[in-house]
């Protein structure tokens, strides 16, 4: 993390104490370890201070830690896909099944841990895409090659010069 405090903002003045330019680069960078400032600190005109003396000099001050999200449970993206595939079977066979009974019928065919929930959100999934190859080609057809004289690449009759539009 880049300090914004260059040489000369925070050790500048010379009545500046270590406390003053300690706090002054916690503002710019909340939730920065002892460490941290104290490097900064070290590069911006306090060459002997240490992460200790940083440590004792911030004690009082309620320091503002970063914010951490725990991490969302991870999907098995392939089991979604495969309940969503019976779940729509089982309800094509049998369309005035409701959520209930089409998780009953999961359940007797393999899937014994599914919740109500989870059919529900598995049928109302979008249908999945008839085939996972590209509709565009990879690369791009020949061009019809219209005279015996055009160029087999770009399809344009060559010049007196040898030239043509790829050349």
């Amino acid at each position: 993390m880049p300090c914004k405090a260059r040489l000369g903002e925070v050790a500048g003045d010379p009545g500046v104490s270590l406390a003053t330019a300690a706090r002054k680069l916690l503002d710019t960078m909340p939730g920065a370890k002892d460490s941290t400032l104290a490097r900064h600190l070290r590069r911006s005109g306090w060459p002997d201070v240490t992460a200790d003396q940083v440590g004792r000099v911030l004690q009082g001050l309620n320091r503002q830690q970063p914010q951490r999200h725990p991490a969302p449970a991870k999907k098995n993206p392939l089991r979604s896909q495969r309940l969503a595939d019976a779940a729509k079977a089982a309800q094509g066979k049998h369309p005035r099944l409701g959520i209930r009974k089409v998780t009953q019928k999961l359940r007797k065919t393999g899937w014994p841990a599914v919740t109500e929930d989870e059919v529900r959100a598995a049928l109302a999934a979008p249908p999945r895409p008839a085939s996972l190859t590209p509709l565009i080609p990879a690369r791009p057809l020949p061009t019809p090659r219209t005279r015996p004289d055009a160029c087999p690449a770009c399809g344009v009759v060559v010049g007196s010069l040898g030239l043509c539009r790829c050349s």
